[in-house]
């Protein structure tokens, strides 16, 4: 069965790596799932939840922050793609210290070198994470973001494979790369056929 939640797809390919008993508990969304070791049975909330609860509360929270994140690991020594965050809503402005407005985000763009790539801080499954070339797309970015979002993070754009590392206790129990989806063609059928049969 094809899962539609990424997550519960690699849940069950961990879980057959390591020898457990995946099952989604939701059909083929798969955004409710469990995971069994025999004895043992753990319960998972993709989506709106938090799919992989290996860490504390503290942790979770920090990590859904894009920006709170890269600085807690940078303080931890963890080298980090370098970044700025700045809010796209003046809402709540009086709460906080000047210079990551809308406005300076716009003067930020002006002088940056291009390409970057910007993303909110809270969003998750590559909303809004976009490849940005110019100022004028940059301003077309901050006011599509900012009906959905309060927040972004910009970063140079670097280009290199993605490695995601699940730590429990200072601990690495589990890393994997993602790579950019590829159809290699057999020279008869089409792109789209091609693709077709890969996804299926």
């Amino acid at each position: 069965m094809r899962l539609l939640s990424a997550q519960a797809r690699y849940a069950r390919y961990t879980a057959d790596a390591c020898g457990f008993t995946f099952r989604s508990l939701d059909g083929a969304d798969g955004y409710l799932f469990e995971v069994r070791d025999g004895a043992r049975v753990a319960t998972f909330a993709a989506g709106a939840g938090t799919p992989y609860a290996l860490n504390d509360a503290r942790a979770a929270s920090i990590a859904r922050d894009k920006a709170f994140c890269a600085e807690v690991l940078r303080q931890a020594g963890v080298p980090m793609v370098p970044g700025r965050m700045f809010f796209v809503t003046k809402r709540w402005f009086e709460m906080r210290g000047p210079g990551r407005e809308p406005e300076d985000a716009l003067a930020f763009a002006a002088a940056a070198e291009y390409p970057i790539f910007c993303k909110p801080l809270s969003a998750s499954n590559g909303l809004y994470a976009e490849v940005v070339e110019s100022a004028d797309a940059f301003a077309d970015y901050v006011a599509r973001v900012a009906r959905e979002h309060f927040a972004i993070l910009v970063q140079p754009y670097v280009r290199a494979v993605e490695h995601r590392v699940f730590v429990l206790n200072g601990k690495a129990l589990f890393s994997y790369a993602k790579v950019s989806p590829q159809v290699i063609g057999d020279g008869r059928r089409s792109l789209a056929r091609a693709c077709c049969i890969v996804i299926a």
